[in-house]
C-alpha cells in the first residue's frame, strides 16, 4: 500500500499530532539570563554610573539652554519692539520672518438645552446629552455622584522617560 503524501507549503512546519498546528505564528526566542544576584548588582551599580553621568551632561546643557532662552526672548521682544515702533506689520530678512499678526480665538458654540430638546425626539436627545463632571461635583457630594456614576479605571497604555529638576536656580 502506497503511502499518499499531501503537498505542505514551504512556510508551514509539520507538527506532531500532540500538538495543536499553529499556521504562520513566529517563534519566540527566550534568552537565558543568569540568575546571579552579584551580577545583576554589579550590572545595577555600573549602569546607575553611567545614569549619573548623563544626568550631569543633561544639567550641563540645560543651564546652557536656560542661558539661551533668556537671550532669545530678550531679542523677540526687541525685535518686536522695533516693529511697532516703525508702525510695519512685516519685516523679512531672507532666513526669517517677523511679523505682528491678529490672534484669533476659536469659535465657541452652546447649545441651549430646552430648544434642542423640542426639536429632537427624545431617544435622540438622551443620546446626546452629557454631564458636566465638574459641574456635578459641585451639585452633589462625591459618594453620591460616585454611586449615580460609571468609573472607568485608568491603564497603563505604555511607558515615558520622564526628566524633573530638583533644584532650583
Amino acid at each position: 500500500m502506497a503511502l499518499l503524501r499531501r503537498r505542505v507549503p514551504a512556510s508551514v512546519t509539520p507538527v506532531p499530532a500532540s500538538r495543536p498546528a499553529v499556521v504562520n505564528r513566529p517563534v519566540r526566542r527566550i534568552r537565558v539570563v543568569q540568575n546571579n544576584a552579584a551580577t545583576r548588582a554589579q550590572l545595577a551599580q555600573e549602569t546607575r554610573g553611567k545614569i549619573n553621568e548623563h544626568l550631569k551632561l543633561i544639567a550641563n546643557l540645560d543651564s546652557q539652554l536656560d542661558e539661551l532662552m533668556v537671550r532669545l526672548n530678550a531679542e523677540h521682544a526687541e525685535v518686536e519692539a522695533l516693529l511697532r515702533k516703525a508702525k510695519i506689520d512685516k519685516h523679512s530678512d531672507g532666513a526669517y520672518i517677523a511679523s505682528i499678526e491678529e490672534v484669533v480665538s476659536r469659535q465657541s458654540r452652546t447649545v441651549d438645552p430646552k430648544r434642542f430638546k423640542a426639536a429632537v425626539a427624545d431617544s435622540d436627545f438622551w443620546g446626546c446629552v452629557s454631564v458636566s463632571v465638574t459641574k456635578a461635583e459641585k451639585v452633589l457630594s462625591e459618594r453620591e455622584l460616585n454611586e449615580i456614576s460609571r468609573i472607568v479605571p485608568g491603564q497603563v497604555t505604555g511607558y515615558a522617560f520622564k526628566l524633573k529638576r530638583l533644584e532650583s536656580k
